[in-house]
C-alpha cells in the first residue's frame, strides 16, 4: 500500500508493506513521512512475548510477556548518530571498516521500491503520472 497524505510533494508519502522473511516468519513494516508524531520505533513479537524500543528516542525498551511487562533502561549516547560517525571517519582513514553502506542503504531502497512497484503494477514508465489504485 502506498498514498499520499500530506499533499507537500507529487510522491507517495506512506509505504506499507507485508511480508515473510528466509524462515517464514512475518513481518510488518509502515513508513509515513508526513506524520505529524515523531516516532521511529521496532516491535518484536513472538510466541512469548514483545520488546519494543525507539531507534533514535531515549525511551526505555519495554518487554512484555506472560510474567509482566518491565522497561529496560539503556541510554542513547549524547549524539545518538556518534557512534556511526566515528565509524565512518575510521573507514575513510583506513582505521576501520564502516558497516553502513551505499550498498547497505541501497537494500533499502530496494526494497521499498520493490513494494512500490507491485502496488502501481511497474514503475518502468512515468508511473507517478498514472491514477493510483484506490484505498
Amino acid at each position: 500500500m502506498a498514498d499520499n497524505l500530506g499533499g507537500s510533494c507529487a510522491v507517495e508519502d506512506v509505504v506499507a508493506m507485508s511480508f515473510r522473511v528466509g524462515a517464514g516468519v512475518p513481518g510488518v513494516a509502515a513508513w509515513d513521512f508526513a506524520s505529524a508524531v515523531t516516532e521511529d520505533a521496532v516491535v518484536l513479537s513472538g510466541t512469548e512475548g514483545r520488546l519494543t524500543f525507539s531507534v533514535f528516542g531515549n525511551d526505555p525498551l519495554q518487554l512484555e510477556h506472560a510474567a509482566g511487562a518491565r522497561a529496560i533502561e539503556r541510554p542513547n549516547p549524547p549524539h545518538v548518530a556518534q557512534p556511526l560517525i566515528q565509524t565512518v571517519v575510521d573507514d575513510l582513514l583506513g582505521r576501520g571498516r564502516c558497516p553502513s553502506t551505499g550498498e547497505s542503504a541501497r537494500r533499502t531502497t530496494r526494497v521499498m521500491d520493490t513494494v512500490l512497484e507491485g502496488f502501481y503494477g511497474g514503475r518502468s514508465d512515468e508511473f507517478w503520472l498514472r491514477r493510483r489504485p484506490t484505498r
